[in-house]
């Protein structure tokens, strides 16, 4: 039986998580090794680095299974934001160790304990240091193929530690040459280079739950898509929940040409909804706006609209424009930034289409651009 994308991913994130953990571990065993034999705090500091970036690797990996689990009754959209609480664990982690590392750290500029390097000691860090970027570049290379942003975070703080290590080399030397020790004040650095991953770690992934902007990259792939869909006259409105990587569903507003028949539009839209899935792992529900573009009086209502959008800096753009003769009625939503009073601008905007339809009742909605 052929194996689906998120079980190919699945097994993807599991071996390069366990290249991670072995590789940390390895290098956190040295370096402790190298740190007692010194006794530096700047090296012990680096090992607890390591070893902390190893659990992050094996917390990875659960989570991943665990937002695997199949939808169910109480989660219908699955497990997938799993991921993201895993990412909020792994720098939960990071910033504890960082705290940690930082009052030994203080504690060493205090009462400070002469260090014994040696160039072994120093090759060992300057050869970690190779691997780490080499380790970086592998996490955040995978993790952006597939999607996972606790491999690209690891990715990350791996290359932190390549730099961090570089500091601890910079210590080292500077005591060989001049005898003068820097260890407490390069544990300090490192620990702040540490909570600074964490705190950037956190702060993305509470963005995310919270719910930012849908990706750029992805919003303009599927309203390309829609619009370039033939019986498509213009696609508004994107709207994309995130449930988990890969995992979206969301909903888009699409003008029909009101003549098109609902046997034509049904089998139209149906298509349009499972090839943007197939493509995108976007599941969309299409709401439609019936324009009918040779009306009289929509070329006149367009040519307004246009003189009125370049006087509003703050206006996105319009559209849903709709002429009801027989209500007598008028319905256009405008998109707005967010630097506007949008109670304000309906009120003029309506004020001013009633001005130009008189015999009409206008309608403005106001719209956000979400994606």
């Amino acid at each position: 039986m052929p194996e689906t994308i998120e079980t190919t991913r699945e097994k993807q994130i599991t071996k390069v998580s366990i290249v991670g953990i072995i590789t940390n571990i390895l290098l956190g065993v040295v370096k402790i090794i190298f740190g007692v034999i010194t006794k530096s705090i700047a090296i012990t500091s680096d090992a607890v680095n390591n070893l902390t970036d190893s659990s992050s690797s094996f917390i990875t990996i659960i989570g991943t299974k665990l937002a695997g689990k199949k939808p169910d009754r109480e989660h219908p959209f699955g497990y997938g934001r799993i991921e993201y609480l895993t990412s909020i664990v792994i720098a939960v982690i990071i910033l504890i160790t960082g705290a940690e590392m930082f009052v030994s750290s203080f504690k060493a500029i205090i009462h400070p304990e002469t260090p014994e390097y040696s160039i072994a000691s120093i090759a060992i860090l300057a050869i970690t240091v190779v691997v780490k970027m080499i380790l970086g570049t592998f996490f955040q290379k995978n993790g952006k193929a597939i999607d996972s942003d606790a491999l690209v975070a690891s990715g990350a703080d791996a290359k932190n530690d390549a730099l961090i290590s570089l500091i601890t080399i910079g210590s080292a030397v500077i005591f060989l040459l001049t005898k003068f020790s820097l260890d407490g004040i390069a544990g300090a650095v490192i620990s702040a280079f540490i909570l600074k991953t964490g705190f950037e770690i956190l702060k993305d992934t509470l963005d995310k739950i919270l719910g930012t902007r849908a990706d750029s990259e992805l919003a303009e792939a599927i309203k390309a898509e829609v619009r370039g869909t033939p019986g498509i006259l213009g696609a508004h409105d994107l709207i994309i929940h995130n449930y988990g990587p890969g995992k979206n569903t969301g909903s888009m507003n699409v003008e029909i040409e009101h003549k098109t028949k609902l046997a034509d539009l049904y089998p139209l839209l149906h298509n349009l909804q499972n090839q943007i899935y197939s493509k995108y792992h976007t599941y969309l529900v299409f709401g439609i706006y019936s324009i009918n573009k040779n009306h009289p009086r929509y070329k006149k209502l367009i040519k307004l609209l246009d003189g009125y959008l370049a006087e509003n800096q703050h206006c996105l753009g319009y559209h849903g424009l709709d002429i009801d003769d027989e209500r007598k009625m008028i319905f256009c939503d405008f998109v707005l930034d967010f630097d506007i009073d949008r109670q304000q601008f309906k009120k003029d905007t309506e004020k001013m289409l009633s001005e130009a339809y008189p015999d009409y009742t206008v309608i403005v909605t106001i719209d956000t651009e979400f994606a």
